[in-house]
């Protein structure tokens, strides 16, 4: 595949996780509309009439903050580093911690803060009892594992159950990531 086209797909791909998060954060505090997701769509669209769009301005939330720290640790090191990653996220945390994350992410960090990075792995195996989150949080943040291992099938799978475990450790949240 031509590189320039390569690069436009991977640029989309990271624009339209964005564009995805920012659209869909004002509904990520639990308000559901009963009107169904027909009045959701609607209303967010008509909020993109005119300038500037005549909506507020929105935010991107823990999911966008780490889908970058995720990305940029993939573009900084040419591979997976989960401890690199790990740190990012924690960085990225604490520097803004008002980006909507859960209880249970803020806790697994606070526990790699805490052993400085040594142990990845035994915070988020931790959560609810040892059984371990089974969100949505790694799939939210897969978009740059899959462009980064865009040519291998068995690379993808590796890396998205490796940088997934960062945070949820349950095998329903690694294969939800994993299929999204």
């Amino acid at each position: 595949m031509d590189l320039s086209l390569l690069k436009s797909k991977f640029r989309g791909s990271m624009l339209g996780a964005l564009i995805g998060d920012c659209t869909g954060s004002p509904y990520d505090d639990g308000d559901r509309l009963t009107s169904g997701v027909k009045l959701v769509l609607q209303k967010s669209f008509d909020k993109l009439e005119g300038p500037p769009f005549k909506a507020p301005v929105v935010r991107f939330t823990d999911d966008s903050a780490m889908t970058h720290s995720l990305a940029k640790s993939l573009v900084d090191r040419k591979e997976l580093d989960v401890v690199d990653v790990a740190k990012k996220f924690v960085k990225r945390y604490y520097r803004e911690p008002d980006r909507g994350y859960g209880m249970g992410v803020a806790t697994v960090f606070q526990k790699l803060r805490g052993n400085k990075f040594t142990d990845v792995s035994s915070p988020p195996e931790e959560q609810f009892n040892g059984r371990g989150s089974w969100g949505n949080g790694g799939a939210m943040r897969v978009p740059p594992v899959a462009l980064f291992s865009y040519d291998s099938y068995d690379k993808l799978l590796d890396t998205v159950r490796k940088v997934t475990r960062i945070t949820h450790s349950h095998k329903v949240g690694i294969d939800g990531a994993i299929l999204q």
